[in-house]
């Protein structure tokens, strides 16, 4: 059944469609879904301010646009709900100051609303979102999009240099499609773009697809209170599983909240591997293929060169190498070759997808609403220098570039829908926040990431390249020693006042016992999280640095030892095994990926049956 249409219930008489309601609920999701930038909302409403003439007048429009990119910039060092708040005048300042026809000049292609949106479901085409792209003005939630923009430029830019490194540059030379020099170094750009991704994003276990139809609309699980009638949205309102607030695969978190977490489902990944990619001017779209039920079920991201499509597993952490096991498949190779996606099995672990099931694939183009809008165009376009970045996405034009693409069910091209339902599942979330026990223990757990403490602003500048302090800079390295609070301290918290100083835990005159306990052991856990999630952090940016002897120090015996039985010991094993790699202890590493527990255990048993089965280097006395 159709998005649009209304999810049956036998029970309960027919329902109107949920295109006739959607514009009334998406109406509310400009406020909400800023309670998920670390619950510190820019500001509500379904528009920012309007700008004034006397205000337009103040900024010179080039120095309007600046400070924004400035402010945007350095956001770590100041208040974050006052920085988004400036940018989001700066830049109206600066756009009201354009000519009218500053987005149809000559200096590109005309702007027009883009064709492929049309095969967007209705329920996501109602979204205000995709409706106000022709507008000249800028929303609070698009400062949010503008701060990840700037955090995957950065990243990438750094990420990108390690292009050269062999392991990259190897694989690259190693495949197949007549490329010239150029086009093999963005190919090995990508390989480097997809390891920093699948090293730094712990791979999640992928959510089960929800039964909207079972579920009902806006279910609230068995263990919550329902909804107060103001926060269900429209009585009758029905629609996607992500609009209900269910859980599904590749839309629990935004881009920008994988990156900060360092956390996500195999398909989260893929985005984030999207995103790296596009500002280093690459273009890779998701793969889909098709069902018995006639669903097409998103697959592996691919990245476009020469008129081939090279594959990456993010499921796996892995390029998909051709049928000899060296270089980078492409989707001709994996539809011609049966070897190609056989070569993926490995012990236990079968690889569910073969080459009769990739003759005719759907290619999803990974755009978010903001995107696709007019006013990040013209933004777009008139930045220069350092301040360049890509802010938008022509589906019609890449489809374009697709349409010689063997494989390809060219006639399918779509949109991904899965930017969509991210806002629709975190705005929904939003609103049960109140209510809703679930959502509130996981707002609790992304709280770890407020903004301004020494975690957060650690990860800034890991975004950055950051890592180590200098005159002008406080790198990660630093941020990091200073998230973790010594254990002494910790555990004195609940009896000693001294602790209780050190970390700046006051006790209210309101505070009874009853309530102070439960305060201190909240704190207690709290800040334990945050000593292992700096730990982890540290050992990667050491790890960027290439010092492995000093990333296994803080991998194995300050993370993994820490909390052995965490999820993120899972993420530290996985570098930890890496940076035995790099040292070329490959017995180490290949026990640790042969003891896997992640769900990314498939791919590291494949990680290990090809690393060399005798030592590169002579064996080494544990560094730790």
């Amino acid at each position: 059944m159709s998005d649009v249409s209304v999810f049956s219930n036998r029970n309960t008489p027919p329902r109107p469609t949920f295109g006739a309601h959607a514009a009334v609920f998406w109406g509310g999701v400009r406020c909400v879904a800023l309670l998920c930038f670390l619950l510190t909302p820019a500001g509500c409403g379904t528009s920012a301010p309007p700008i004034s003439g006397q205000q337009q007048n103040a900024f010179n429009a080039a120095n309007s646009l600046d400070t924004a990119l400035e402010t945007l910039n350095r956001i770590d060092q100041l208040s974050m709900v006052r920085a988004r708040q400036e940018v989001l005048y700066h830049l109206n300042s600066w756009l009201g100051a354009q000519p009218a026809e500053a987005a149809n000049s000559a200096a590109g292609p005309r702007w027009r609303a883009d064709k492929l949106i049309a095969r967007l479901p209705q329920a996501i085409r109602e979204a205000p979102n995709l409706k106000d792209l022709d507008t000249l003005r800028f929303f609070p939630e698009d400062v949010i999009y503008f701060q990840q923009v700037v955090w995957t430029r950065d990243i990438s830019q750094w990420v990108a240099e390690r292009a050269d490194r062999p392991e990259f540059l190897d694989a690259a030379s190693a495949s197949s499609g007549d490329l010239n020099d150029e086009q093999t170094y963005q190919l090995a750009m990508a390989a480097a773009i997809f390891d920093w991704t699948v090293r730094n994003v712990r791979l999640e276990e992928m959510p089960p697809e929800p039964d909207a139809e079972k579920a009902g609309p806006f279910t609230t699980g068995s263990a919550a209170p329902a909804a107060p009638p103001s926060l269900q949205g429209p009585p009758s309102l029905q629609g996607p599983p992500s609009l209900q607030g269910l859980p599904g695969p590749g839309y629990q978190r935004y881009v920008w909240q994988t990156l900060l977490f360092g956390v996500g489902d195999a398909f989260e990944r893929a985005r984030v591997f999207i995103a790296l990619a596009r500002q280093q001017e690459l273009d890779v779209v998701m793969l889909g293929v098709e069902q018995r039920s006639g669903k097409v079920l998103p697959w592996v991201p691919a990245v476009l060169l020469n008129q081939q499509l090279y594959l990456f597993e993010p499921a796996l952490g892995l390029p998909i190498a051709r049928a000899n096991g060296k270089g980078i498949a492409t989707l001709v190779e994996a539809a011609t070759d049966p070897k190609v996606l056989k070569g993926l099995d490995v012990d236990k672990y079968k690889y569910a997808v073969r080459a009769n099931g990739v003759q005719d694939v759907v290619a999803m183009i990974d755009a978010e609403p903001e995107s696709l809008a007019r006013r990040f165009y013209i933004v777009e376009r008139a930045l220069t220098g350092d301040n360049q970045m890509i802010l938008t996405v022509s589906p019609s034009r890449l489809a374009k570039r697709l349409s010689t693409c063997e494989h390809l069910d060219h006639d399918r091209t779509q949109i991904w829908r899965l930017p969509f339902d991210t806002i629709m599942y975190r705005s929904v979330l939003a609103q049960r926040l109140a209510f809703d026990q679930r959502v509130r223990q996981l707002f609790s757990e992304e709280a770890l990431f407020a903004p301004a403490t020494p975690l957060v602003l650690g990860r800034y500048a890991h975004f950055r390249g950051d890592f180590s302090q200098t005159d002008d800079t406080t790198g990660a390295a630093m941020y990091y020693m200073q998230s973790r609070i010594a254990e002494r301290v910790i555990s004195d918290l609940d009896k000693s006042q001294d602790a209780r100083n050190v970390v700046g835990l006051v006790r209210s005159a309101s505070d009874t016992d009853d309530t102070w306990r439960p305060s201190i052991a909240g704190s207690q856990l709290m800040m334990r999280k945050v000593k292992l999630l700096a730990s982890l952090y540290a050992g990667l940016a050491q790890y960027e640095q290439d010092k492995y002897d000093i990333a296994i120090d803080w991998l194995k015996e300050r993370t993994i030892k820490l909390a052995p039985e965490s999820p993120w010991s899972r993420a530290a094993e996985y570098n930890l095994a890496r940076a035995y790699e790099a040292l070329g202890r490959y017995d180490e590493a290949r026990q640790i990926y042969l003891h896997s527990t992640s769900p990314q255990q498939h791919g590291d048993h494949l990680r290990a049956s090809r690393l060399p089965q005798n030592e590169a280097s002579k064996p080494a006395a544990d560094a730790s």
